[in-house]
This record gives structure tokens, sequence and C-alpha cells, in this order.
């Protein structure tokens, strides 16, 4: 799904809202104005000089990760108690 960058016309707060093309953010994230303007910006490709990863590679180091994290956490509350 396309990420939209906005503005508020009331507090100038720019945030960034992910929808559909044919939606559009409703209020500001911040001060809760309807008064809100669609920014344009450009849109992002990778460039030849980014890493190339396998499909789910990423997914994968974030999973094994997050467990080795858990386990430190258990660890750690086993020695609490």
């Amino acid at each position: 799904m396309p990420r939209y960058m906005y503005r508020c016309i009331d507090c100038s707060e720019q945030f960034c809202v992910q929808h559909l093309s044919n939606e559009s953010a409703t209020e500001c994230a911040q001060c809760k104005s309807k008064r809100i303007k669609k920014i344009l910006t450009s849109f992002s490709t990778p460039s030849p000089a980014a890493p190339k990863f396998r499909v789910g590679q990423r997914t994968e180091e974030f999973i094994k990760e997050a467990r080795n994290d858990l386990q430190q956490q258990k660890s750690e509350l086993d020695k609490k108690r």
C-alpha cells in the first residue's frame, strides 16, 4: 500500500499516511484538524548500490533477532527468580 505525505494547514505538522490511492487522510495526526493538504513527493526506488536481499530474508533476520531477544529476556527473568 502506498504512503502519502500530508501537511496540516493549521499547525504545519507533516505526517505520513498509508492508504489506497483513491482514499485520503481525513485529519491531522497531531491537532486533529480537517484542513490538511497532500504533499507532492517522489517515489522510492532501490539504488543500484543497495544490498540485494532474497525474498523473505529480511523477515527471517527479524524473526531470528526477536527470538534471540526473547531468549535473553527469559534468561534474565530466570536469574531474578
